[in-house]
This record gives C-alpha cells, structure tokens and sequence, in this order.
C-alpha cells in the first residue's frame, strides 16, 4: 500500500474550463475539468467539475471516519456483517490492498 498526501485537502479557483484543483497545502493533489458555472434560467449551476472536486477534497476525511466506523462496528457487533464488509470493501479500494 502507498500512502496517499496528508490531509487535509481543500478546494482551490476555478479557472476557465478547468473546475478547479484539489489542494494538500499549497501542492495540488488533482486538477478537475469540467464545465465552468453557467447560467440556466437565472440562477448559476454548478459544473459536475466542482463537485467532483469537493468529493476528491473530502478523501482523506471519509477515509478516517470509515476505518473509525468499521472498527467501532466490529467492536459494537462483535462480527463483520454486511455494513462493515462493505466498509471494509471501500477501505481497501481506498488503500490499495487486495
């Protein structure tokens, strides 16, 4: 398993068609591209970009709490049902392990 950049990670400007780059301090750990905003029936929407980028910036987070969940679930229930397999699923997906 290699280890990803610290947290935590922050959302930087869009810029053109580029939604915007995910940020680990002042190093950027992804860019998005996507749509910029756009006016639609006289409101701004939104690009996909931009909320891929805040799922990608919130990672680290979600990371933490679900290895905190799963531990506290197999702790709690006393065996591994199908919530925390499916926890356990996403962890490794995350981590990189088989």
């Amino acid at each position: 398993m290699s280890a990803h950049t610290p947290g935590p990670w922050t959302i930087g400007d869009a810029n053109g068609y580029r939604a915007t780059s995910v940020l680990a301090g002042d190093n950027s750990v992804a860019d998005v591209y996507g749509l910029p905003l756009h006016q639609h029936i006289s409101k701004f929407v939104e690009c996909e970009g931009l909320a891929n980028a805040r799922l990608i910036a919130a990672a680290p987070d979600l990371l933490e709490a679900l290895k905190v969940l799963h531990a506290r679930y197999l702790l709690i229930i006393g065996n591994e049902g199908p919530e925390a397999l499916q926890a356990r699923a996403a962890i490794a997906k995350a981590t990189g392990e088989a």
